[in-house]
């Protein structure tokens, strides 16, 4: 995840023990993500992979949900068929928008549809649930900058705490 560059000291806390490398970059597409997954060399001593991606091809109506799942774990299944010793992990997209919107809709359809590639493939999914919305049903606004897409300190504390928990 790009943004969690950004506060080194969340990182070192949380994902460095892992021996971790964000190879995430702002802005990219699943698609960018997959020619990393195609052409990034991994050393034999990486075992874990995280795949947070996605979010940016919401708003490109060519995209639907299955579509951008489909992509996500296409990232997933490349990096695995050339590393077989690898456990990959998928990261469900963020809830964006304050309020309940069409692209949040969009959003959950996509993390159902990762959830259940994910099962098909063998491959751990990470549910974001709880605490990204409100009871209410809007964005938790203590974890999000004011544009209601990327993660403060806070948010990317608690990305982060998840992931720890799921590597």
């Amino acid at each position: 995840m790009a943004n969690l560059s950004r506060y080194p000291s969340v990182w070192d806390r949380h994902l460095c023990p892992f021996n971790t490398v964000n190879c995430g970059i702002g802005g990219d597409g699943t698609q960018h993500v997959l020619w990393r997954a195609e052409n990034l060399y991994l050393p034999p001593s990486v075992s874990v992979v995280v795949i947070h991606c996605g979010t940016n091809n919401m708003d490109h109506h060519v995209y639907r949900p299955h579509d951008i799942a489909h992509s996500v774990m296409l990232c997933g299944t490349r990096l695995r068929d050339r590393n077989p010793h690898l456990n990959v992990v998928i990261a469900g997209i963020l809830p964006r928008d304050f309020t309940i919107s069409g692209r949040r809709i969009k959003i959950q359809q996509t993390n159902d549809a990762l959830k259940t590639f994910c099962q098909k493939e063998g491959l751990i999914y990470i549910e974001q649930a709880g605490h990204w919305t409100t009871s209410s049903g809007n964005l938790n606004q203590s974890l999000y900058w004011k544009d209601n897409l990327h993660l403060n300190k806070e948010g990317c504390k608690v990305f982060a705490e998840t992931l720890s928990h799921h590597i």
